[in-house]
């Protein structure tokens, strides 16, 4: 009888005891898959800040190819090629003016075949240049063909005049012209290279052809 009764509360204790097994069974697995969730979330951390620095890492290194000034010339200087340029200068063709021919001619004054009143021309300020009666007349070829003269005192430079020989020098009224296959340029005294300019004036014109 009192076995009888002692089996109720040993059946209740080991109820108890399954029960509070059963809990701590469950608590420890809850804590071990917290466990693993945070060391799993912890590793997917460290992975995206190492894709991070990977990307910043390469952003710098295409920055630095970008503005990386790539050059070709070599650090070391060849001295043997550099003698050769210096030794062979000598033959070295430089273009140069050419002179291509000189001849003397003899000015026309046109100053006494015109009726001038010398009080007039004296008010108005013009004075007849006193001047050699004979020039020299020097006919250059430039690299660049180039058109133009220089006049020097008594010699005259024309650049790119094909007409060598019917060549006229005039003087009138203190200015100088050159007359070429019927057409005349006006003449300044000028050590610097001038281009020619061409006289359009027919009064001037029909005085310089009488």
């Amino acid at each position: 009888m009192q076995f009888k009764r002692k089996i109720p509360s040993f059946v209740f204790g080991v109820s108890i005891g399954l029960f509070i097994g059963i809990a701590f069974f469950l608590f420890k697995i809850d804590s071990i898959f917290a466990k693993l969730k945070s060391s799993s979330s912890s590793d997917k951390i460290t992975v995206i800040e190492q894709k991070a620095d990977s990307d910043e890492e390469k952003n710098k290194a295409k920055n630095k190819e970008r503005f990386k000034i790539k050059t070709n010339f070599n650090s070391k200087v060849n001295y043997k090629e550099v003698d050769s340029i210096v030794g062979g200068e000598e033959n070295v063709n430089v273009m140069l003016d050419q002179l291509l021919s000189t001849k003397l001619i003899k000015i026309i004054n046109l100053n006494d075949k015109l009726e001038v009143d010398s009080l007039a021309q004296s008010i108005a300020g013009v004075n007849t240049l006193s001047a050699s009666d004979s020039y020299t007349i020097e006919f250059w070829k430039t690299p660049l063909n180039s058109k133009g003269y220089r006049f020097l005192k008594n010699k005259i430079m024309l650049y790119g005049f094909s007409d060598h020989n019917n060549v006229l020098l005039y003087q009138l009224r203190g200015h100088y012209y050159i007359k070429s296959f019927e057409v005349v340029y006006e003449l300044e005294t000028n050590p610097d290279f001038q281009p020619f300019v061409k006289v359009n004036n027919t009064e001037l014109l029909s005085i310089l052809e009488s």
